[in-house]
């Protein structure tokens, strides 16, 4: 079938235009700052960028907003991750103990013991504490799920390029993650010291970069800002009257610091630049359950600057081309050719394989995989059980 030359051509010029207009208009680099659970105000400002059409070129986040930019990085939508945030069972996800049922018949007739509670190993006859006060199970298996598995060998790859900063917990040194396995780097950028452990990273030992870095302006322009987008979330500091605990005073110590460098960083940004700071009060962040009221005041936040956003609003037809080329960095699923089982010394590796809900020439059903990964950590044989995939 032959189309009139005259048709070809307009779509070749309206093809033209649009590949054009995205080629003139300068980097987006959105730069998201840690605040526990604060940074979930995130989700709402993703929400509006959305609706202005608003493009987003390479994100860079530090703690939280490594989460929420690690899943934005690949391409979820800001419906989704709302989504999973809303329905996350936070007490069983930082309480790091196995549902009921997915506890084996001889664990359960062992009710009196706790095999997944606080203890102390010993050390040359001395007590030796954990060096973290909250299990890493199934927060990084929720990573996993905000990720959709997909994996990067580079995060220049994935389909928005992507950093998260942490800090080396031996020198204080910022540190820049730019590879790897995208789930576990998630979790380096938030893993708060004394709550979480640290996570190996080339040769770092890494923790929670709000401590270094909590806003990463000058990287997001390095990876490819020529505008800058930074949503602050961050604690407001605490007047005297209200440091009435260690805890609070300590809380304050650390924040001094953080505000510091934020504030360096914020005073690089120029006109251009867009900064949206939601007002969220007395909520704090540890307020994991109070999700609804970050994303909203997310969203108000970024429609009160929704004047400057829409300097960098792109046409239907433009953002739509951009949606799909964020769409078409997607890797294309392919079936599990192999399954390897690394890391074991009591359990057989075939035992396990055996348990695993996945099939060898089929596709990866992510969900049913979690499910079974959850039922042989509830075994207690395994600390940490994680997977990746080649």
């Amino acid at each position: 079938m032959k189309f009139p030359s005259k048709t070809v051509l307009t779509v070749a010029l309206l093809v033209l235009t649009t590949a054009a207009q995205a080629a003139q208009r300068p980097k987006v680099a959105l730069v998201l700052s840690g605040g526990g659970a604060r940074g979930i105000a995130h989700i709402g400002v993703l929400k509006v960028l959305q609706d202005a059409k608003v493009p987003v070129d390479c994100v860079v986040g530090t703690s939280m907003g490594a989460i929420v930019g690690g899943a934005m990085a690949t391409g979820m939508s800001p419906q989704k991750m709302e989504q999973e945030v809303l329905t996350a069972d936070w007490d069983h996800i930082f309480g790091d103990k196995p549902k009921r049922q997915d506890i084996p018949y001889f664990r359960k007739r062992d009710d009196q013991k706790d095999y997944f509670d606080f203890t102390l190993t010993m050390k040359d006859f001395w007590p030796v504490a954990p060096r973290n006060l909250v299990g890493v199970h199934y927060i990084t298996q929720f990573f996993r799920l905000l990720t959709g598995g997909i994996e990067a060998e580079q995060f220049d790859q994935l389909p928005i390029p992507y950093r998260a900063i942490g800090a080396d917990i031996e020198n204080g040194k910022t540190v820049v993650m730019s590879h790897g396995d995208l789930p576990l780097v998630m979790r380096a950028s938030m893993s708060v010291s004394g709550v979480f452990p640290p996570v190996p990273y080339e040769n770092y030992l890494v923790v929670d970069g709000g401590i270094v870095k909590n806003m990463g302006i000058d990287e997001g322009r390095k990876l490819c800002g020529d505008v800058v987008i930074a949503v602050n979330v961050s604690s407001p500091s605490t007047n005297r009257q209200k440091l009435e605990s260690l805890f609070a005073v300590s809380e304050q110590t650390i924040n001094i610091a953080v505000q510091k460098d934020m504030q360096a960083q914020i005073a690089t940004l120029t006109p251009q630049d867009v900064l949206i700071t939601p007002e969220m009060g007395k909520l704090s962040p540890t307020d994991f359950k109070e999700a609804p009221q970050f994303i909203a005041a997310g969203e108000k936040a970024a429609k009160a600057s929704l004047k400057q956003l829409q300097r960098y609003a792109l046409s239907e037809a433009d953002y739509q081309a951009w949606q799909q080329q964020v769409e078409s960095r997607k890797p294309k699923q392919r079936n599990i050719s192999k399954v390897q089982i690394t890391g074991t010394r009591w359990v057989s590796p075939q035992v396990l394989k055996s348990l695993l809900a996945v099939k060898t020439g089929e596709p990866l059903q992510q969900e049913q995989l979690h499910h079974s990964i959850d039922k042989i950590y509830a075994r207690g044989d395994f600390e940490r059980i994680a997977y990746q995939l080649f």
